[in-house]
């Protein structure tokens, strides 16, 4: 099934496709992609029925939604993942069989580079670009590899690294990067997750750390924190389902936080912590829901008062959060509406409230 997936371009500070890793974000006000400077923020969805990616630039005060300039930007094959790299520069959109890239420009909207030409080949399922901005993974949909690429910074065009596609099991769902580049971590689905200790000098991944959960249906997507010491899972079920708190110890090791895993929502699908890490939010693909936590520094999740928030479209499957702590991006597979905005309260922390909505394409 076609599915949306989302990725943000906050000023000049970003986050990655699907959940992502927050943590290596910088003030807007600097230089983005494109050679332009600009304190916007930006918000891109892929559509894959539509083949398409839809972009929006975010009014910071209020939320409000508006299309980029000549948005959406038309593919010639269905999209299944994006990536941006953390300097704001490029738009990587990844598909079944290829990888092209885009140039972020100043206004928010996107221009193919590479004269048009694919820069790599993989059956992609999710990407994650390092915070060094060096080194692209993705997640194949074949439930069989992962594969690095090497990035050249001034171009972001990609080198498949010799013998850097590594074998893993399960089905495929997430891959994602620790904001301290130390680690990779893969949501295998029904095989778990793997942990690789990574090298953002040499690009070398160490053995796997394997995560196998009892009696779990689907490992779905994976957030860790900004300082790189917890991961939180969101895990569907028939026992054990909800969102998973693990402690990242040494060589990618995870003990799973006191009173875990914290109840959801059914069908825990996507997972997205605030820029501090101190609030997480489950998005419930099976009721159209949002489950809201606050988080303590042992990594423990605590249900917000009022939680779950309803006010999203059907099947929401993918979320990213904003630099500023501002905004909570879900993007919803059934639509009505593709894609929602929710803001963090300042009066109550950690609860949503709808800021607008917008349609994307299907």
């Amino acid at each position: 099934m076609n599915k949306k997936t989302i990725a943000v371009a906050f000023g000049s500070a970003l986050l990655a496709a699907l959940a992502g890793c927050a943590g290596f974000f910088v003030p807007v006000t600097t230089t983005t992609g494109g050679g332009g400077s600009s304190s916007g923020n930006y918000v891109y969805v892929a559509n894959g029925t539509t083949n398409n990616v839809a972009g929006f630039a975010i009014t910071a005060a209020t939320g409000a939604l508006a299309a980029t300039p000549n948005s959406p930007y038309t593919l010639n094959f269905s999209p299944t993942s994006l990536a941006i790299t953390p300097s704001n520069t490029f738009l990587y959109v990844g598909g079944i069989g290829t990888i092209y890239v885009y140039v972020i420009n100043s206004n928010g909207s996107i221009s193919i580079a590479n004269n048009g030409s694919p820069v790599g080949s993989a059956l992609v399922q999710s990407m994650a670009v390092t915070p060094d901005g060096n080194w692209l993974f993705v997640l194949n949909s074949d439930a069989a590899t992962l594969s690095e690429f090497q990035i050249t910074p001034t171009t972001g065009v990609l080198t498949l690294q010799t013998g850097a596609t590594f074998a893993i099991g399960g089905s495929s769902q997430q891959v994602r990067i620790s904001p301290n580049g130390a680690y990779v971590f893969v949501a295998e689905g029904t095989g778990g997750d793997l942990v690789y200790g990574f090298d953002t000098a040499t690009g070398a991944l160490g053995v796997p750390q394997h995560l196998i959960p009892p009696n779990v249906t689907s490992d779905n997507a994976l957030a860790i924190d900004p300082t790189s010491t917890h991961v939180y899972i969101a895990r569907s079920g028939s026992t054990g389902s909800g969102l998973a708190a693990y402690t990242i110890g040494s060589g990618g090791s995870l003990t799973q936080v006191t009173g875990s895993p914290a109840a959801t929502g059914p069908g825990p699908y996507s997972v997205a912590l605030s820029t501090t890490g101190a609030y997480a939010f489950v998005g419930n693909r099976t009721d159209g829901t949002v489950s809201e936590y606050s988080v303590s520094a042992s990594g423990t999740v605590t249900p917000i008062a009022g939680s779950p928030f309803k006010g999203v479209g059907t099947l929401p499957i993918a979320m990213v959060a904003d630099s500023s702590g501002s905004y909570i991006a879900v993007a919803s597979n059934g639509g009505t509406p593709d894609l929602n905005l929710l803001a963090l309260s300042s009066s109550s922390p950690g609860t949503l409230s709808s800021a607008a909505s917008a349609a994307t394409g299907t």
